[in-house]
Formats: C-alpha cells, structure tokens, sequence
C-alpha cells in the first residue's frame, strides 16, 4: 500500500481540491499509480478530473460506504495518465446523515479500503469538505498523512489551529500514527502588501508551532479558475506555468517524507503555541486597513 494523504482545511476557498488534483497529477508525471479519492459531496475534484455526472453515479464512494464494497468496482480511469478516481456524489451528504452521529463515524472507509486493488497504488490522496463531519474524520482514520493549505491571510494561525485540534483528536482516539505534512501557502500575490509579511510569519514561528511550512509557494493565478472552469488540471492548460510548476516542486518536496504507515512515534505540532500566536496574526488586520 502506498501513502494515504489527506488534504484538508476548515476554510473553504483555499485551494484544497486544486491541490488534491495538481498534486496527483505532479506524481503521475513522476511515473507513479495515483488514486484520488474524492470525499467531499461538492464533487469538485470529481469535476475537476472531468468525470461526470452519470459515471460518478455508477461509481460514487458514498455507495462503497453504504453498501460495504472494496474500491475495485468503484475507480475510474482519468484523462490524465497515471490517475484513478473514486468520485463523489451529493449522496454523501446521506452518508453524513445515516452515520454522523453513529458509533461507526470513523469507520466508514475502513471496509473501502480494504481491498488488494489500494495495493497497485503508490500515493492515494483525498479530498475533503471543509466540515467536522464524519467524512472527515473517517478519511483522516486511514491516513497516513494530511496536509493543510491556506492562504496567506490574517486568520491563518485560527485556522491551523482548529484543523490541527480536530486532527488530533482523531490521531489520540483512533489512528496513532497520523501525521502532518505541514503547512502549504497558496493564492501567495506579493503584490498584497500583507501576504509577504504572514508568509513571513509563518515561517518564524513554523519551528516553535513544531510545524513544517513548505518552502514551495502556490502563487495567485487566473489559470487556476480558467483550469476549473474548463474540468482541467493546471498542467492540461499549460505545463510551464508557474503555478504548474510550484505544484511539482511542492510534491517533489513531499516525496521523500512519504513512507506509508509509520511506526512509533510522530512528531506532534504544539497546540498551546499556535494558540497563543492566533492573536499576533489576527493583529496584521490592522495594516490591511
């Protein structure tokens, strides 16, 4: 089995399902099998991979849920070479409905995943909703690893804060060796006199938070919303862009801090400390004004 990673952030807007697809397709170009696996019912990375609406139907990981069946039946080939799909339907909001509140809410991708087919799989990476839901914490239950991208905004230490404080929650009462990746910056527009300065922020207090901040930054680009609203990865639009590219150098980033399930130990980020930075990043409100 290969690495499972999750992207997630509470805030929506941020650039989760463009980092989900542009990150699968920068290993597919490595050579290597992705699966991307698409938990959230927007269906936006569904749509952004070009699948539609009747194969999802027919393929949606809400009915590998709700009717207890491995993967096998339930992947589709993608437009890019090198990446599987599990879409996504509105029908895992009835997901959310029937098993929300169960004792089963982490446990929903557990019999999904059980299949030899994850095994033909280098990475898998999964796209998630923005809300505490029991999609949520089911898709952090078999990971291996998340990674959190935001913008580089005021409410940044808010945010990594509640992401983490969830995500924690779910390595103490059920997956011990889920880990963080780290911090990924995306919409980065120098031109905005306050990005520079959260970046830098962030970058400060990275080592006490105990957090990793990738030193591959997504830049603001039109390409990203022309790419969507055409159902294209960035590197379909146009390969040598610099926003295509900061995504293949973010997962060559990645890559060698990828070695499946761990073992032992992770290196916890340090809640209390990003707590008590929410309000110096809060604070650059002021310059904005």
């Amino acid at each position: 089995m290969g690495s499972i990673i999750v992207i997630t952030n509470e805030k929506g807007g941020v650039g989760k399902t463009t980092t989900a697809g542009n990150l699968a397709a920068a290993y597919a170009t490595m050579g290597m099998r992705v699966l991307a696996v698409d938990m959230d019912p927007q269906r936006n990375l569904t749509d952004l991979m070009g699948i539609s609406q009747d194969t999802a139907r027919t393929h949606s990981i809400a009915d590998a849920i709700l009717e207890k069946k491995g993967i096998e039946s339930f992947t589709v080939q993608t437009r890019t070479e090198g990446i599987d799909l599990i879409p996504a339907t509105p029908k895992l909001r009835e997901v959310d409905r029937q098993y929300g509140a169960s004792f089963e809410q982490d446990k929903l991708l557990n019999v999904p995943f059980d299949s030899p087919k994850l095994d033909e799989y280098d990475i898998v990476i999964i796209d998630t909703h923005g809300s505490q839901n029991c999609l949520l914490t089911s898709s952090l239950a078999v990971a291996h690893y998340y990674l959190i991208p935001l913008f580089p905004e005021p409410d940044a230490a808010r945010g990594v804060f509640d992401v983490i404080e969830y995500a924690e929650r779910v390595r103490n009462a059920t997956n011990r060796t889920l880990t963080l990746l780290g911090l990924m910056v995306t919409g980065f527009d120098r031109r905005v006199s306050v990005h520079p300065r959260v970046l830098q922020s962030l970058r400060d207090y990275g080592q006490k938070w105990n957090i990793r901040v990738f030193n591959s930054i997504i830049p603001f680009s039109s390409r990203v919303k022309t790419a969507a609203e055409q159902q294209l990865l960035l590197a379909g639009l146009r390969e040598d862009a610099p926003v295509t590219m900061a995504y293949q150098s973010l997962a060559g980033e990645i890559l060698p801090m990828l070695k499946g399930k761990r073992v032992g130990r992770v290196s916890q980020p340090k809640l209390a400390e990003i707590q008590s930075s929410i309000e110096t990043f809060e604070a650059m409100d002021e310059v904005i004004g």
